[in-house]
């Protein structure tokens, strides 16, 4: 398996930013998906577009939990979009799989902010 892992920000808009990522999220290269979340650390909503993703081992999914609760501290929301659901290192871990949801479409995962 390549170990190698593309990004690029396919843009923002009213304080939502949209990550796109293509290869495998591996221990090799999570520290390339964890710098790309921490430069938009300034976006209310960051948008990780997962659909290019085929795997995630374990380290990997660590790295995604530890970026949701950095920027869940911060008062920050993670969306997570795939048009399919990535394979994960351990298949018989099903819970880890339960826990990312996949939507139709990018439009239809981001939600107006509620004021008050």
């Amino acid at each position: 398996m390549e170990n190698r892992l593309e990004v690029a920000r396919l843009g923002s808009v009213k304080g939502q930013t949209v990550l796109w990522f293509k290869g495998a999220l591996i221990r090799d290269n999570d520290f390339v998906f964890l710098s790309a979340v921490r430069r938009e650390d300034s976006f209310p909503i960051l948008i990780l577009d997962l659909s290019n993703v085929p795997y995630i081992d374990s380290s990997a999914l660590g790295t995604l939990v530890s970026a949701y609760v950095s920027r869940r501290r911060m008062g920050r929301q993670v969306v997570l979009f795939g048009r399919k659901r990535p394979r994960f290192q351990n298949t018989q871990d099903h819970k880890s799989g339960s826990a990312l949801s996949s939507v139709p479409n990018p439009g239809g995962c981001v939600k107006p902010a509620q004021s008050g």
